[in-house]
């Protein structure tokens, strides 16, 4: 198997790559359980608390260079009216795995420095279950 180029994995929102992007991030996380009890305390896990899997979460975020009616635009009005997005992250080729799932926007930002180009990024948050399959064929 190759390696993918980091050029190609990107987010899409409502299957529409987030234009101008220049780098994307996943996060997938899970919350630990403590099920230490009063029996551990003797024995051969002696001194040693006890763990399970609790509840799943996941984030993503991308920053992009900014023009005007370009993918901001989508963003800002589905954060605007507190309105959930389909996003995926994907690098488009056949038979590549891909994530996708529904997600709440969590914050936007804009950067304006003097003499360079402005630039954004999203950050979101995610609704539920972070579903993993192959990317279809076009």
């Amino acid at each position: 198997m190759a390696i993918i180029n980091g050029h190609n994995l990107r987010w899409k929102v409502g299957g529409v790559a987030i234009a101008k992007a220049t780098d994307c991030t996943i996060s997938i996380s899970g919350d630990v359980r403590d099920t230490a009890h009063k029996d551990i305390g003797t024995g051969e896990g002696a001194g040693w608390k006890g763990s399970e899997y609790g509840e799943k979460s996941w984030e993503g975020s991308c920053n992009s260079l900014y023009a005007e009616d370009d993918s901001f635009e989508t963003l800002w009005t589905a954060f605007n009216a507190n309105t959930k997005i389909t996003v995926e992250f994907s690098d488009g080729i056949t038979g590549n795995k891909k994530f996708s799932g529904s997600a709440v926007i969590t914050s936007m930002e804009q950067n304006a420095p003097n003499n360079e180009d402005v630039t954004y990024s999203v950050s979101f948050s995610g609704d539920g279950a972070l579903a993993r399959a192959d990317q279809p064929a076009p």
